[in-house]
């Protein structure tokens, strides 16, 4: 019987014993009995998550402007709650939607920014709310460490930091942009 690892906690299982998902072109593996499965995951984790201190440190809104751009990057899920659960960051880049580069963008569509943008775990949203086009990507994927339940995470999941989700959501900004200009020639 084929064998396969378990994406959450690094055990070789047989594949009649997991579950798989396929998320982003790739088939990702967790055991069927979750409450075994985090038992072990937990008895091989040695990182402690200081969410309180994380957050302390780099808070949960930053806005600033890149490329002419407004860039907004928050950790949607303590915005309106102190609900240390979730604590990941999400980044945007935010555009009036008056803008000549907006009204392009929405032509373009969602699918077409899916494909375009290479940025963390790819675009994630694409909305328009309040005459603001938001396109956006998250840090809470399988490779996240996005929770305090730490037995949801893979075993090579890292913590995206404030300064990487900086760099993301500047190179999705720029990204935007150069597509912008390529169509404008």
């Amino acid at each position: 019987m084929k064998e396969v690892i378990c994406d959450r906690c690094g055990r070789k299982m047989p594949i009649n014993k997991c579950k798989s998902q396929i998320r982003r072109g790739r088939t990702y593996y967790v055991c069927k009995d979750i409450v075994d499965c985090a038992e072990h995951y937990l008895k091989r984790d040695s990182m402690k998550i200081n969410v309180k201190g994380i957050i302390k440190k780099e808070g949960i809104l930053k806005i600033f402007g890149h490329c002419g751009l407004i860039c907004v990057l928050m950790r949607p899920h303590l915005i309106n709650s102190s609900d240390y659960n979730l604590f990941h960051w999400c980044g945007y880049v935010v555009i009036p939607i008056e803008s000549k580069v907006a009204q392009w963008a929405i032509d373009k569509g969602e699918e077409f920014f899916e494909k375009s943008i290479d940025v963390h775990g790819g675009v994630t949203y694409f909305e328009v709310n309040d005459n603001l086009l938001w396109i956006g990507f998250d840090c809470a994927h399988l490779d996240d460490i996005c929770m305090v339940d730490s037995s949801l995470h893979s075993q090579t999941a890292t913590y995206k930091d404030l300064k990487f989700v900086t760099t993301e959501v500047k190179k999705m900004a720029e990204q935007v942009l150069k597509l912008y200009a390529i169509d404008h020639l």
